[in-house]
Parts: structure tokens; C-alpha cells; sequence
């Protein structure tokens, strides 16, 4: 259990493929940390798009960074995988 093992917990939305979804960013500008490419969001992404046989815009490759150190979190539900950075 994430509350139990942290003494606070932030939770945020913002994760999406559109320029106005600034969490990512702010994350890493918070801890100091760049982002990075995380090959297995991005593979999720391109089996998501394949699956729904539609195209994958590239405005949708944002969704593949995570802060340097984040740990992706899977999305079954959409694209956007959400992510844990302990600070």
C-alpha cells in the first residue's frame, strides 16, 4: 500500500497527449530530474493504437515520458500509464 509505506501521497491528473497536460513536466521539474523515454510505455502505447486499429498521432509519444526514476503505473483504461516517483 503506497499511503502506508509514504507520508503523503500527491495525486494528479494531467497525463494526457496534449500540450495543456503538464504534470509530467512539473514532476521532473520538482525533483530536479529530466524525462526520459520508458521503452515499455512506449511499446503500451503502440499495442493500445494497434489493438483500437487506429493511428498513433505522435502528440501521443509524450505520454512515454516519465521523470528520470519514475516507475510507470499500467493504464488499462486509456493510454496515459500514470507513475510514481518517491521524492
Amino acid at each position: 500500500d503506497v499511503s502506508a509505506a509514504h507520508a503523503f501521497v500527491l495525486v494528479t491528473g494531467g497525463l494526457g497527449p496534449t500540450l495543456d497536460d503538464l504534470t509530467r513536466e512539473a514532476v521532473a521539474r520538482a525533483a530536479g530530474v529530466g524525462l526520459v523515454l520508458d521503452p515499455v510505455c512506449l511499446r503500451d502505447l503502440e499495442a493500445w493504437f494497434a489493438r483500437s486499429a487506429r493511428p498513433m498521432a505522435q502528440s501521443n509519444l509524450r505520454q512515454a515520458y516519465l521523470p528520470l526514476g519514475a516507475e510507470a503505473l499500467e493504464n488499462s483504461a486509456g493510454t496515459a500509464p500514470g507513475f510514481t516517483l518517491p521524492l
